[in-house]
């Protein structure tokens, strides 16, 4: 039986025969490169004088909600990371730093801060304590967080020039035999926002078996208190998980119409936005109360 001779497609039917083996190229070109355009990253991040790791150095993919925090020994790993994603490392003690997702080898250096604020001495008979006023403290309402998130709320004291001595986080009562830990953050007050942020020597604290608040002691930190009040602002780096139902501090939250709405949230390194949007109360703010010392 005389084989059947396979007929060259007609000039038009190859040209749109070819036109669609291109697309099909394509496509199939634009999933690999889909495929390996995520991939994951893994580094250390140390100090870039002492080589030591740098533990709780926030790790954050810029634009998107993605970000986790350094270990003990400074790891870390991202997942699912584009390769023209920008990842920022942020610490309090040390200046950020925004790298490409292929800029790095397997260790990332930070530079320490130098511009700390410096401590100053007085004699503890001449001064005079002087507290905000924290609305609210019995409140039934309260919000638990996650790591990456901050809240941020302004707070202005009657007095000139005092200085921050603590500030009084007030939470819904719990006690855990676990630890959380928490990172606070002082912002200039910019129109009514959080605005430059203030370099604390300190800031982290580790709450262990919290009763119904957390305090922050910043007296050697010599914080001045600006005319305009300070953002007092609160980052969380990992939460409790109590009884293995609900998150651990839940941090109370005042409705009182009395007080303006001044506390805003972000996650990661997001923009800020008011915590009424997150709570869709028409009033939100968080209680916070903060004491500062005036010298005489």
């Amino acid at each position: 039986m005389k084989q059947r001779q396979k007929q060259p497609l007609p000039d038009r039917k190859q040209g749109a025969y070819n036109n669609l083996m291109k697309r099909n190229l394509l496509l199939l070109s634009y999933l690999l490169i889909s495929f390996y355009t995520f991939s994951q990253v893994k580094s250390v991040v140390v100090d870039s004088n002492t080589n030591k790791p740098i533990n709780m150095v926030a790790v954050a993919v810029q634009g998107k909600a993605v970000g986790t925090y350094t270990d003990e020994l400074g790891r870390f790993m991202l997942v699912d990371i584009g390769n023209k994603d920008s990842i920022l490392f942020k610490h309090i003690g040390y200046d950020k730093k925004i790298l490409g997702s292929t800029d790095w080898g397997d260790t990332i250096r930070l530079n320490p801060r130098s511009n700390y604020l410096k401590e100053v001495m007085v004699s503890p008979a001449k001064l005079l304590e002087i507290k905000s006023r924290a609305r609210n403290k019995n409140s039934n309402i309260s919000f638990a967080a996650f790591s990456g998130f901050e809240i941020a709320q302004l707070i202005t004291v009657e007095a000139n020039n005092e200085f921050v001595k603590t500030v009084m986080v007030y939470i819904k009562r719990v006690k855990t035999n676990a630890s959380t830990h928490l990172r606070l953050h002082l912002y200039a007050n910019n129109k009514g926002e959080p605005g430059a942020e203030i370099l604390l020597n300190g800031g982290r604290v580790t709450a262990h078996n919290v009763g119904n608040c957390i305090s922050f002691n910043l007296a050697s930190e010599s914080v001045l208190m600006p005319p305009e009040g300070i953002f007092v602002g609160i980052e969380w780096i990992n939460q409790i998980a109590n009884r293995g139902q609900q998150l651990e501090p839940r941090v109370l939250v005042s409705k009182s119409k009395k007080q303006d709405q001044n506390t805003y949230y972000r996650f990661w390194d997001q923009a800020w936005e008011s915590l009424n949007t997150l709570l869709q109360m028409e009033r939100a703010n968080t209680v916070f109360e903060l004491t500062t010392i005036v010298y005489k």
